[in-house]
Order: C-alpha cells, then sequence, then structure tokens
C-alpha cells in the first residue's frame, strides 16, 4: 500500500540565491539502509523555483530532471521536519551535508540551466556549467 506525501522543500546559498519546491512521492519507497543512489521509482511530481542565481534561475519539474537520489540511513519520520531527525547508533542526524552521504540524501541531477547534485545534500545551479550557485538543503517537511 502506498504511503504518498508531499514534501516542501528549502534551499539556501551564501551568495543569496534561494530555492523551493514541493515532491510529491511514495515514502515506502525511500531507501532507508543508504541504497538510495539510483533514480527513485514513486515520484508522482517535483517542482522547484530557483532565484537570485548567477545563472540557472526559473521553474523545473520532474520532466527536467534525470534522476532523484533521496535515501536515509535509517528511519524517519514524514509526519514532521525529517532535516535533524536521529537515525540512531553512532550515524549522523538526517539532513548533515556530507561529502559521502553518510547522513543521507536529497538531490537530484539534470542537464543545464536544471539544478545538479554535487554532495549530499547540496547541488549547484545551471547543470554545473559557469556561472552557477552553490544550493544547501535546508528543510524537507510535509
Amino acid at each position: 500500500m502506498a504511503n504518498i506525501r508531499t514534501l516542501n522543500l528549502v534551499w539556501q546559498s551564501p551568495s543569496g540565491a534561494s530555492a523551493t519546491g514541493s515532491i510529491t512521492l511514495d515514502t515506502d519507497q525511500v531507501p532507508q539502509n543508504g541504497e538510495g543512489q539510483q533514480p527513485l521509482a514513486g515520484v508522482q511530481s517535483l517542482t522547484v523555483t530557483i532565484s537570485g542565481a548567477g545563472a540557472g534561475n526559473g521553474t523545473f519539474t520532474k520532466t527536467e530532471v534525470t534522476g532523484v537520489r533521496f535515501y536515509s540511513m535509517g528511519p524517519l519520520d514524514f509526519s514532521k521536519e525529517l532535516f535533524g531527525q536521529a537515525m540512531g547508533g553512532t550515524l549522523l542526524p538526517f539532513g548533515t551535508a556530507n561529502a559521502d552521504g553518510m547522513a543521507g540524501d536529497f538531490n537530484f541531477d539534470g542537464p543545464a540551466p536544471a539544478p545538479q547534485q554535487i554532495k549530499a545534500f547540496t547541488m549547484l545551479t545551471n547543470g554545473k556549467q559557469d556561472p552557477s550557485d552553490v544550493l544547501e538543503l535546508k528543510s524537507i517537511k510535509p
């Protein structure tokens, strides 16, 4: 049985760029064992609007991205803010930006001008083309 939820997304950049969006998906299909490296099945819709970037501003939808990465290293409570949730043991809280994704990840890839992931919870605007801005995901909540 599907557990369909819409989650709201907020990114910020030290440069002043920002992004907001939402994703509607089956949260039962979000891997909770660190194995979310492939495009995520169950995404019904995705919309992200980037503004204030040097390039890559605009609204992007599921049709403009080539893959979605969304996984955790342990169970998440999708009824509240995901960032900061403990995943058990010595694991980092969900949402901790780091290069190896040991705190999970939410990201997507797409050709320019769509944003593209560079590390866990972090993407570059404009498909990594120059110029671009770094955006860090700060919130995922219902």
